[in-house]
């Protein structure tokens, strides 16, 4: 072990720069480029492997990396999983909580967790492909690592939150909240599944000796049940001696990873071959005080979520790193690709760029960005036994490049299932089956020769374990054909809605059903082509769509989510109900019952609005005349940031003239600009999506949006609680220019006023009304809001 002391710089002393390395330091811009061949690596060259003689065993055969040596449960006892149990004899938890075994599986299928799940022993194999049929996904509560573990291999599982128990936490992780965990180190997660958590979905930083490789983490969920609100991240990793390579990181919003300092240790980092699709509102970011980080031959492939000034982005430095960067591709950017410096945001005070790689252990052969793009799409993820229907979607959608960022795994068709088969015989319960030790010229009646050392330096419980292969026929196609994404379903009764889908099987395949899901729900099955039902009687609302493929060996895919809105069209009598701009998707209005349900798409953005409005057309009174609107909101779908719902007042139906707009939304930061992400100063272009009331204008000396929050501080409305929303217009003596006054109450008693202004507005009519729009930003997505309102009141006073 390397001691090492804390890092005792003040927040504004730069680290020392060493003999032979250059420091470029640019305040708030980017140096002139330079070409990444003259950094070591081109963009379509192997980079050259840290030479190694290091005579340990590896972990297992394709081990690489800072934690290939981590000798996991190899020589001790086995431990069988028989149940799919929270707790008891048998279970996962009673499994992790012992030190040298290795940890097989009789069973497959989820675990849900009842409590977080704390992996607390030394020197412990989770070897997920022995579960016989589907494989095993832990599901619930968060998974770690925790307290003084070491020498942990853990292959082929799924760790798969969830919002179910709507906690606030990560998938799985290996850091104590606010602590150094120096005791965990010499661990390897090779293969695994990540998905749907509500804060992060791995988080393995602070540690030593830790590689990452293989796996697919995917699918944080966006606007779920984090305090932060808009949350749901890929995760921060790093510390001393840590290497990732060959991961798929997708459909994330942010920290794609975060490379994250932990006070008293180094970070170290290797990070190449990995594929980064979708990637929101960030691109790789942090690493404050690196000693030194290789970002190398990653590929990055911008996907509908991405915003157009994150797409170039391959680095989002904090200040003081030391980084190696070089090799890297970035599709859509054939420039960056070919000078990498002019995809890294540099910040105020600079960075180290090294000019040659840090030095880490276990460094395997790099492959071209491109071709570890194949690689990590054939063989990431948790592929043993089988990869799953979740994973299969995501890895399709990477290909098409389609998917989205998610809410809630019900978005997707909630948990695949994870088909339980016989398992194989093994009569003395050493963890091998009986056929392969016979067929190996073992005893299957000795369980002492699973722990015998064969030639190859591994036992032979590890040669059965490393000589399980995936199933050689591949999971099936399948696609929604109909309806079409956000397709708009008017009726005034509830209709019919016909789901089609394209489907078959892989090579060597034949297909046994296709499922049809709204959210996680099955609503039809169909066994043969073509794919298709009717779902009858389908209520006012917006649904996700999907279609799940299943062949004749349980193996399965979903299908990309299609969102569509049933729109109830029963008029809004009295008022009109109109699109201003074009919006993306149509909106809709109805009024039933004193109710009035608003729909729509686009942005309340400015001289460029487009979204769906509800209104009446008045004739301007003399000076001193006064018309107000006042209504209770009862809801406002949290479907997106930026989406808001409220009152608004035109000079025009014109998307360009003037009007005042107080509302409520979510994720509304002061204006339509950033806030930074809590766990460092990385460029979030989101804010955290809580929920406040706006007051909405168009510049004065400009065409964009002026807005202004309440509450004014960083709080947020309570959402338990009810508002009633109330907009004025007052005629000013002088011509054409008219008071507004915005207003917010929960008990229509004490009134907050959170928008004054004074507009020009010209014309001798007006319009007052309901406005909503899907909160657009510069992304290929259309969102779809949807809001509430009751209690109308259109007085003049």
């Amino acid at each position: 072990m390397t001691e090492t002391s804390p890092d005792t710089r003040s927040a504004a002393e730069p680290p020392p720069t060493p003999p032979g390395w250059s420091r470029r330091g640019f305040v708030g811009t980017t140096a002139a480029a330079i070409g990444v061949a003259s950094l070591g690596i081109t963009p379509t060259a192997t980079a050259k492997s840290a030479v190694s003689t290091d005579d340990r065993l590896p972990a297992f055969p394709g081990a690489e990396g800072a934690g290939k040596w981590a000798t996991g449960g190899r020589g001790g006892s086995v431990y069988e999983v028989t149940t799919l149990a929270d707790s008891g004899p048998g279970s996962l938890r009673d499994a992790v909580s012992g030190s040298n075994r290795t940890i097989v599986f009789r069973v497959s299928g989820t675990i849900q967790l009842e409590t977080g799940l704390q992996i607390a022993g030394n020197n412990l194999t989770i070897a997920g492909q022995t579960a016989p049929g589907g494989g095993i996904c832990v599901a619930g509560h968060s998974t770690g690592i925790k307290g003084s573990a070491h020498d942990i291999v853990i292959r082929y599982v799924r760790f798969r939150l969830g919002d179910e128990n709507e906690i606030a936490d990560d998938s799985f992780n290996t850091n104590v909240p606010g602590s150094v965990s120096p005791e965990i180190r010499n661990l390897i997660i090779d293969h695994c599944s990540f998905s749907w958590a509500v804060d992060e979905c791995l988080s393995p930083y602070g540690n030593f000796d830790v590689t990452v490789q293989w796996c697919i983490v995917s699918e944080g969920l966006a606007l779920s049940a984090h305090p932060k609100n808009r949350h749901g991240y890929g995760g921060i990793w790093g510390g001393e001696r840590n290497t990732y390579h060959h991961n798929l990181i997708a459909h994330q919003g942010g920290r794609q990873p975060r490379f994250g300092y932990t006070e008293g240790i180094n970070l170290e980092v290797d990070h190449y071959n990995n594929v980064v699709y979708d990637h929101g509102y960030t691109s790789v970011y942090g690493g404050e005080w690196a000693n030194g980080i290789n970002i190398m031959n990653n590929f990055y492939k911008p996907g509908p979520t991405t915003l157009g000034e994150v797409a170039p982005v391959v680095l989002s430095a904090n200040r003081g790193g030391q980084w190696y960067v070089a090799g890297n591709q970035v599709e859509g950017h054939p420039d960056v690709t070919a000078h990498n410096r002019r995809g890294i945001r540099y910040p105020i005070g600079g960075i180290v760029e090294l000019t040659e790689p840090q030095p880490i252990p276990g460094r395997g052969d790099i492959q071209a960005a491109a071709k570890a793009y194949d690689a990590v799409l054939a063989n990431a993820g948790a592929i043993l036994p089988k990869r799953d229907a979740a994973d299969a979607r995501v890895v399709e959608e990477v290909r098409n490049g389609t998917g989205r960022l998610i809410n809630s795994q019900k978005e997707v068709g909630g948990y695949p299932e994870l088909v339980q088969t016989e398992a194989p015989v093994d009569s003395d319960h050493d963890g091998i089956p009986d056929w392969w030790e016979t067929a190996n010229g073992l005893d299957p009646n000795d369980p002492s020769d699973a722990q015998k050392v064969a030639p190859n330096g591994y036992t032979y419980l590890e040669n059965y374990l490393n000589s399980l292969v995936p199933d050689p026929v591949g999971n099936p196609a399948i696609r929604i054909t109909s309806p079409s994404q956000n397709q708009t379903i008017p009726g005034r009764t509830a209709p019919t809605v016909t789901i089609k889908a394209d489907a078959a099987a892989a090579k060597g395949g034949q297909l046994a059903k296709v499922e049809f899901f709204a959210g996680d729900q099955v609503i039809g099955t169909a066994s043969k082509a073509p794919y298709q039902i009717q779902w009858k009687n389908v209520a006012d609302g917006s649904y996700w769509l999907t279609a799940r493929a299943t062949d004749q060996n349980g193996t399965a895919t979903q299908s990309t989510a299609v969102q569509i809105h049933v729109n109830k069209q029963v008029g809004t009598t009295g008022w009109t109900s109109a699109s201003v701009g074009r919006p993306p998707v149509p909106g809709s209005g109805s009024l039933d019952g004193g109710i009035l349900t608003i729909k729509g798409s686009g942005r309340i953005y400015g001289r460029t609005s487009n979204f769906h409005y509800v209104y009446r057309k008045l004739q301007v009174g003399g000076a001193g005349s006064v018309w107000q609107l006042t209504t209770r909101l009862d809801k406002l779908g949290k479907v997106a940031n930026g989406i808001t719902a409220g009152l608004m007042i035109r000079d025009t139906l014109d998307p360009a003239a003037p009007f005042m707009y107080g509302g409520v939304g979510f994720g509304v930061a002061g204006g339509y600009g950033t806030v930074n992400d809590n766990a460092g100063s990385a460029p979030d272009t989101t804010d955290d999506g809580g929920m406040k009331a706006q007051a909405i204008r168009i510049q004065t000396d400009g065409p964009n949006p002026s807005v202004g929050p309440w509450p004014w501080d960083g709080t947020y409305m309570d959402p338990t609680k009810q508002y009633w929303l109330r907009l004025l217009r007052r005629e000013r003596p002088q011509a054409r220019e008219v008071e507004f006054e915005a207003f917010i109450s929960t008990d229509q008693v004490t009134w907050d006023r959170f928008g004054y202004e004074k507009i020009m507005m010209p014309s001798r009519t007006f319009y007052i009304g309901f406005a909503v729009d899907g909160g657009q930003v510069d992304n290929d997505l259309v969102d779809y809001g949807t809001a509430q309102f009751s209690n109308i009141a259109l007085e003049q006073q």
